[in-house]
């Protein structure tokens, strides 16, 4: 089973079943390519010069069931493993409440190294589709779990809020400073307007 990240705002709408969608950048030029569809559920590029056809297989596919990967912390004096996001402890066996065991060296673990067996919350993917980043709307960002900023004079609320959300992941060499602060980050900012996957999904459980 595959896992997949959110940072821990997000694991949180998701938990509260205010984010059923997430996109994930397709790593190709979004000047030089147009999107032709998804035949087969693989999405077909064309290049505007050339016209040599490309594909890129999403790597979550419909009806596929992940798990979301969190951070996790050893406990102090348990040497047990606990959820950084509220301090619970990870249970591996909810029947009779074994905890897991910490076998790292650090006292931390990131969310990218955890183990399935340390998951506790699993998404199925119910649709999957290829978008400019910037086609996001009021009511999409709503879906990937924005919230309204303090500053209620922006005007798109929610639309504002996911694009700082996104250049704080995403953003290279760039600078963002809103009402959620300042941030700078590496990858693909969203003034470059990239090619994602759109993946809507359900929370399991």
């Amino acid at each position: 089973m595959k896992g997949i990240l959110f940072k821990p705002e997000m694991i949180k709408a998701i938990r509260e079943d205010r984010k059923t969608v997430t996109r994930r950048k397709i790593d190709i030029d979004p000047l030089g390519w147009v999107f032709k569809g998804m035949p087969y559920g693989i999405a077909a590029f064309d290049h505007k010069g050339t016209g040599e056809r490309i594909t890129m297989r999403p790597r979550y596919q419909v009806g596929e069931t992940v798990y979301i990967k969190e951070t996790l912390f050893r406990h102090p004096y348990l040497n047990e493993a606990g959820y950084i996001l509220d301090g619970t402890p990870v249970f591996i066996n909810q029947t009779i409440g074994d905890c897991l065991k910490w076998r790292w060296t650090r006292d931390i673990l990131s969310a990218m190294f955890m183990p399935k067996e340390a998951a506790r919350y699993f998404i199925t993917i119910t649709g999957v589709e290829a978008k400019r980043l910037q086609d996001l709307t009021e009511e999409d960002a709503q879906a990937e779990g924005a919230t309204r900023p303090p500053n209620y004079s922006l005007t798109p609320h929610y639309r504002e809020w996911f694009k700082w959300l996104w250049d704080s992941i995403n953003a290279k060499r760039v600078t963002t400073t809103g009402d959620m602060g300042t941030i700078t980050g590496e990858g693909y900012p969203w003034e470059t307007n990239p090619w994602v996957f759109v993946y809507s999904f359900i929370r399991e459980g």
